[in-house]
């Protein structure tokens, strides 16, 4: 019933380690925005191969029961008090918890890293959405670590998770709410001081440079275990949701990082004065890969991401001269087709073929086959760390993935896919939210309420509900493709999907040439990585 998921990398296995920092000096970290006490995640590296015969492997997706907790008190936060809320509360807990444990990933905890020769791995910091914590990306992570790199997933303590452990206790933080537009901005500026405080501990992990307090888990001695294994000038961050706009902030603002992804951000987390909103203050390249829900704009014209947020930060990624010196690197649009706010996510492609009925309760659902959705994701996240991360030879000798084995598994998760496809029942009514489910309600509430309450511009175009779903939405059949709007391609990345020979010739230089900024070419060898028929939309900003 419940599959191990294994990460596609061919040269590594993946291991994993919790670390914790705690402030023993009590002084505040020079590179941080905000004071940091304490840090706390789980680092994803590549280990080398096992027998899998003779090994062990397999770890419970849920780090314990306490985050089955957290989840199950997020989802009724602010619910009214009753013996029915409650009872369905820890039914909802005991479900989460019981899943949670028997689901495994492939993953060895504390195994040695791997150390391959005449090279260090790259780094990547990533940082997770409104009710997350450090495995809720682990599907994403895992698959990162497999092909060389190394992940440390931050369990941010700002409030947003459902719950995060406190270091040095056996305490908890559970989900305390945004607190309103300061509130927020406090959040994400606390996140990002998280994010450089993750820096300083990798690097100390990597060459013990006076950073004390540090931990890991298995007892693994934390000055030696890490010891000359990173390559610290590739650094990247990555971030989904609540954490997309935390990335997308940090990296305008901090040159240390070298490239960021943007995952479904919820820009609204951002402060009205961030660079990113205004103007890039570094040479960093950013991906904003978006889903199609909240790319397609409501009845009243507005993106549920907040569109005009979103204009705004692709605006300020362009390039520009000052004086002698270049700022902004650009940025890369991408929206891939049926997908939703929750493909990002572990839950929807563990859980939702087993538990489908439960997740369109909850409104957790795509148009989109769930794994075919986060196997789309890892591409374009892999596709964009290989092109503007400066990694050297042997790094990308670590990097199993290639454009002509992404479509050959892409073509056997379809057939999967199409094979075991039957007519879905329509949304249940839960607590009068017909066909919603209470998490899209909820969220869809609150976007509201701070969509409207910023300024919109006019819209130029107006077009039907009925316009927009004829040509925006993902065909309902089997046998026709997901369509695209016209608007989205240039005539030359026209030419070049149409022409086979050219359209090879693209897909063949994706992830093989570093660039230190976003190229229009990146359009074209984007939508060959992952077909045209699951791109929504693909735009560069440069």
């Amino acid at each position: 019933m419940f599959d191990k998921w294994n990460p596609l990398g061919t040269v590594s296995d993946v291991g994993f380690v919790d670390v914790e920092w705690r402030n023993t000096s009590h002084s505040k970290p020079n590179d941080t925005l905000r004071p940091v006490n304490y840090l706390h995640g789980r680092i994803y590296y590549p280990t080398p191969k096992r027998r899998r015969l003779f090994s062990r492997s397999g770890v419970c997706w849920l780090p314990g029961f306490w985050y089955a907790y957290g989840l199950g008190k997020f989802l009724f936060f602010r619910r009214a008090k009753s013996i029915l809320n409650f009872l369905l509360q820890h039914t909802l807990i005991l479900l989460i918890y019981a899943l949670g444990s028997l689901q495994k990933i492939r993953m060895y905890h504390g195994a040695e890293i791997l150390k391959p020769k005449d090279t260090k791995l790259p780094l990547v910091v990533f940082s997770h959405g409104l009710a997350g914590h450090r495995s809720m990306y682990a599907i994403i992570c895992a698959e990162l670590a497999s092909h060389g790199y190394l992940v440390f997933a931050i369990e941010h303590t700002d409030g947003t998770a459902s719950a995060a452990k406190l270091p040095g206790s056996n305490k908890f933080l559970f989900y305390t709410g945004l607190g309103g537009q300061e509130g927020q901005e406090n959040k994400t500026m606390y996140r990002m001081s998280e994010m450089k405080m993750a820096r300083l501990v990798l690097k100390n992990l990597n060459s013990f440079d006076g950073l004390s307090g540090i931990s890991l888990s298995k007892k693994r001695d934390p000055r030696e275990f890490f010891r000359h294994t990173m390559d610290t000038r590739c650094l990247a961050a990555v971030g989904h949701s609540y954490g997309g706009a935390t990335v997308a902030g940090l990296c305008s603002s901090d040159p240390s990082y070298r490239c960021a992804v943007s995952l479904d951000p919820w820009w609204p987390a951002l402060a009205s004065s961030s660079p990113a909103l205004n103007s890039w203050e570094t040479k960093s390249p950013l991906l904003v890969l978006g889903s199609h829900d909240w790319n397609v704009p409501n009845e009243t014209g507005q993106l549920p991401c907040d569109g005009y947020r979103q204009k705004s930060v692709l605006d300020a990624c362009r390039i520009r001269k000052e004086g002698k010196d270049q700022m902004g690197a650009g940025a890369l649009f991408l929206a891939i087709s049926g997908s939703s706010h929750n493909t990002f996510a572990d839950p929807l492609p563990l859980f939702s073929e087993n538990f489908d009925c439960i997740f369109r309760l909850l409104g957790l659902t795509a148009r989109l086959d769930a794994m075919v959705g986060i196997h789309l994701v890892n591409l374009a996240i892999l596709n964009f760390l290989s092109t503007h991360l400066p990694l050297n030879c042997n790094q990308r000798q670590l990097q199993s993935w290639s454009p002509s084995s992404s479509h050959k598994a892409l073509s056997f998760i379809w057939r999967r896919h199409h094979d075991n496809t039957s007519e879905s029942p329509r949304g249940l009514f839960w607590f009068m939210h017909k066909g919603k489910g209470i998490l899209n309600a909820w969220s869809d509430k609150l976007l509201d309420q701070i969509i409207r309450s910023e300024p919109q511009p006019a819209m130029n175009d107006a077009v039907t509900k009925n316009e927009l779903l004829e040509t925006m939405l993902p065909s309902s059949t089997d046998h026709q493709a997901p369509s695209s709007p016209t608007w989205i391609r240039s005539q030359v990345a026209h030419d070049i999907l149409e022409d086979p020979g050219k359209r090879l010739v693209a897909r063949n230089n994706v992830g093989r040439v570093y660039s230190d900024e976003v190229q229009s070419c990146h359009v074209h060898q984007m939508i060959s990585l992952l077909g045209e028929e699951n791109v929504f939309s693909c735009q560069a900003y440069i």
